[in-house]
């Protein structure tokens, strides 16, 4: 697994989720929040309502998101805010993701709620990024907070087959998607690690 020292020579992207979630992931792949909306799927949802709205107009619904490293700002706001929930991290590959049309938000505003999110194509917007400014990972800094919450977009669905990892925080957790994984046949590495969940 990868280390928190270097975010831009890292191999894969990560997209934070749920238990309740991972069973249809795992069956339907990682769909987008419009894809969800319009096969009328049941699913845990902890984003900020506002910011949804906000994409939602900017048609950001119809990509699944996903970030650069793990503990990044908005893993850390959604495991404060719930600390009830048990979530999962799926990996893809950035390889996939640039091959496979991605695009990339390389900072965030102050505020998403009031302002346009920026996308690029993923080799434009790899570059845009400010990687000196993400591997300081000093959130109080607000540049560098706004830096560490870039994300790479695929749109559509990304299929399950297409996973690199799931990423659990308990061994409980990991005996029941393991269950899942040999259900539905999926080739993925399944994997514990509770320091990402801290």
């Amino acid at each position: 697994m990868e280390t928190r020292s270097n975010p831009k020579e890292g191999k894969l992207l990560y997209h934070l989720t749920t238990m309740d979630n991972i069973k249809n992931i795992i069956e339907k792949g990682l769909l987008p929040r419009s894809e969800l909306t319009k096969r009328s799927e049941t699913f845990k949802d902890t984003a900020n309502s506002e910011i949804l709205s906000r994409r939602k107009e900017q048609s950001l619904d119809e990509y699944v998101p996903f970030h650069f490293f793990v503990k990044n700002p908005y893993d850390g706001r959604q495991f404060r805010d719930h600390p009830d929930i048990k979530f999962v991290y799926i990996t893809i590959t950035r390889e996939f993701l640039k091959t496979n049309n991605g695009v990339i938000i390389p900072k965030h505003p102050l505020s998403e709620a009031n302002h346009t999110l920026e996308t690029m194509p993923y080799s434009h917007g790899f570059d845009a990024i400010d990687w000196d400014l993400v591997a300081k990972r000093d959130y109080l800094d607000q540049e560098c907070k706004r830096a560490c919450m870039c994300e790479a977009l695929h749109k559509g669905v990304v299929p399950s087959e297409n996973f690199n990892s799931i990423v659990v925080k308990t061994k409980e957790d990991y005996n029941l998607i393991d269950q899942l994984i040999k259900q539905f046949s999926l080739k993925c590495h399944l994997n514990q690690n509770e320091k990402w969940f801290i």
